[in-house]
């Protein structure tokens, strides 16, 4: 049953001339084609007159409930065709007919008829030609059958080139995100196909051939959880599934019920419908049967519509801290594990996290921990949201980095680049007006804080007073032309704005376009980041020193990549050798002069705008390199325990290093 079905509905048309007759069709009068509706016992939609015993599949009603589309391959022909009736005056009759390609799904608004990776634009009571949805999704090793949309803008759809999976595909700030696999609540067994997302997104409907089911596929339905996951895959049960095949599920857009097809015999495939009350009567089930619907102890904080856009300090505290020891799987490109099954004390942890919530060890917001590139625990604290972006400060500088690496990576930029002057790289200057010395401050100098650059406080807010002198490239003209000269004695590490600005003017004369652009389309999207912020500064540009905003999921990420020495799912976003070199200590520091050293961080260290230190557990040493922004947020990297360990906070977190050297560290070390 199920290859004589793919073959039907994969099968690319070619138009044969016939069409079908109006008589074939008695007059319907009324809703629902003049059917009367089921109950919660699935039925044959329209039998005798729709359903008449042969291949009609993919009956699917267009918002506004005026139309109805179906598939047949009636009088024994090989290649479908899709009817459309319209009902006007309380009468439906055939008004259109075309040769099918792809399995028909409406936009919520009626607007657009998708068609697998095609769709059609509504002109009036009729349809534009077909066009094509782009290369995200029109692409020869995929092979898309279904494709249906939410109100969001949400695409959901399935590939039987790739074994049998369903992809998702999300529209953030008007962007289309490249599609992801879904997880395995959805990809699992056999067959996997034809998804329905409700267009709020509270659930998808797919089939499947799983374990435990009732013989062939069956349909399946995952409610979306208040965390944005996804909950167990249910199967729908008898009322809708047999031990025959059923597949190809959509609600009707008022919401009232649900067609699918039902294999009845070998030739002979049927339109069945069932009472959409069944979904709630299966949430019902699901949130009161933890086995089949499982929630963590507590739901992971989410920010509201209302706190995301809140300044950050005044975002309301956490009644109650969360944290797990097992964190969902929300199908965002980072793996999850459970703490002491994939490694790590679980005990010492959670004892860790109460005294955490209970304020032992500062203001915490959020404290999440990878091993060997799983997620095994995540934590939100006081004003911590998972899915709110957290000022980072200066770990912006890290991402800053990192989008050098990449530019080196594409060829903008090269390795043999960091030693050159960072003049060389902006045409828009005046070298008459510099100081002298301008010439030794290159990309190297620069990334390790030793530019030599000195503006004063007093010279700063003049500056910002006469704001047009920095816009663009005249911001490096002010401060090249403002600073005390370059010489042996001013170029020493010094921690200030002013060299990571530099940084960021150069990046956005080199890559194609802007910097931010670059930043987003290279690393962002690469690393399926969708919740940031970013301000720019002064100059027009993106800023360098500080001023990015991510979720704390999202630094596990920038972690990940710096731990796998730049390769990111199979692709190298960065050459190892800038990873490594950004990465170790290219200036060494004076303990006494860094505020994050003590008994247990010891040997401080600088490199591309990370930070290097030795963690002491017992006699063991460990090497660290670390992005850390002002305020406590921290992505620390240990390799040798394949660790990350990320911190946000909102006090003055300088303990931050010591915390995870005496309270994360001897919770991986045997």
């Amino acid at each position: 049953m199920k290859t004589a079905v793919s073959m039907l509905l994969c099968s690319v048309i070619a138009f044969s001339g016939q069409s079908y007759s109006d008589d074939e069709f008695p007059l319907l009068r009324g809703p629902y084609m003049g059917q009367k509706p089921p109950g919660m016992t699935a039925e044959p939609f329209a039998p005798g007159i729709i359903s008449k015993g042969s291949w009609e599949v993919e009956g699917v009603f267009a918002p506004g409930m005026n139309e109805f589309y179906f598939t047949t391959d009636r009088r024994g022909r090989t290649r479908p065709t899709v009817i459309g009736f319209r009902q006007e005056a309380g009468v439906w009759k055939k008004h259109l007919e075309f040769e099918r390609r792809g399995e028909i799904a409406f936009s919520p608004d009626g607007q657009r008829m998708h068609m697998a990776e095609g769709y059609k634009d509504r002109l009036g009571h009729s349809w534009s030609e077909r066009k094509s949805l782009g290369p995200l999704f029109d692409r020869k090793d995929w092979g898309i059958m279904r494709l249906t949309a939410s109100e969001q803008g949400t695409y959901v759809f399935d590939d039987y080139k790739s074994k049998d999976v369903i992809r998702i595909s999300r529209l953030i700030n008007g962007k289309r995100q490249a599609p992801k696999m879904m997880g395995p609540v959805v990809n699992s067994g056999a067959y996997t196909a034809h998804p329905f997302i409700a267009p709020d997104e509270s659930y998808l409907i797919w089939d499947s051939k799983r374990e435990g089911g009732y013989g062939d596929s069956d349909l399946y339905i995952s409610f979306r959880r208040d965390d944005g996951s996804w909950g167990a895959a249910i199967n729908m049960g008898e009322s809708v599934n047999s031990d025959k095949w059923e597949a190809y599920a959509a609600v009707t857009p008022d919401g009232k019920y649900i067609l699918f097809n039902r294999g009845v015999e070998s030739d002979n495939t049927d339109i069945y419908w069932v009472d959409a009350k069944i979904i709630d009567a299966l949430k019902s089930q699901a949130e009161s049967r933890s086995g089949n619907f499982p929630r963590p102890p507590r739901t992971v904080p989410l920010a509201t519509a209302e706190e995301a856009k809140l300044p950050f300090r005044e975002i309301p505290l956490l009644e109650n801290a969360y944290f797990s020891a097992s964190p969902q799987d929300n199908n965002d490109a980072v793996p999850v594990g459970q703490l002491g099954v994939d490694g790590g004390d679980r005990e010492r942890l959670l004892k860790l996290a109460r005294e955490v919530a209970e304020g032992q060890h500062g203001k915490f917001d959020s404290l999440l921990i990878a091993h060997k590139g799983k997620l095994l625990f995540e934590s939100y604290y006081r004003r911590g949201r998972a899915n709110l972006p957290h000022p980072q400060a200066s770990t912006t500088k890290a991402y800053l980095s990192l989008a050098i690496g990449r530019a080196i990576q594409l060829g903008y930029l090269s390795m043999a680049d960091l030693d050159k002057p960072v003049v060389s790289f902006l045409d828009e200057l005046n070298p008459t007006r510099f100081v002298e010395g301008v010439e030794n401050i290159t990309l190297h100098s620069a990334m390790t804080m030793s530019s030599g650059i000195t503006i004063s406080d007093e010279q700063t807010e003049a500056f910002e007073k006469q704001p047009a002198q920095l816009k663009g490239q005249g911001q490096v003209q002010t401060y090249l032309e403002h600073s005390l000269p370059i010489n042996a004695k001013t170029r020493i590490f010094d921690y200030k704005g002013e060299d990571p600005k530099l940084i960021m003017q150069v990046l956005n004369a080199v890559v194609p376009g802007t910097a931010r652009a670059f930043i987003e389309n290279e690393l962002l999207r690469k690393l399926a980041i969708d919740d940031y912020a970013w301000s720019n500064d002064d100059s027009g540009f993106i800023r360098g020193p500080w001023g990015s905003s991510m979720t704390s999921r999202a630094m596990i990420k920038w972690g990940t990549l710096v731990m796998n020495r730049g390769m990111w799912n199979g692709e190298q976003l960065i050459p190892a050798a800038f990873i490594d070199k950004a990465n170790s200590r290219l200036v060494r520091l004076a303990e006494e002069d860094i505020f994050f050293t003590g008994s247990h961080v010891s040997k401080p260290g600088y490199g591309y705008y990370f930070w290097q230190a030795d963690m002491k557990v017992g006699d063991q040493y460990y090497f660290t390199t670390s992005g850390q922004g002002g305020g406590g947020q921290y992505i620390i990297i240990i390799e040798e325990l394949d660790l990350i360990v990320v911190t946000t906070t909102h006090g003055r977190g300088n303990k931050i290093m010591h915390f995870a050297a005496t309270e994360v560290l001897p919770a991986f070390v045997q």
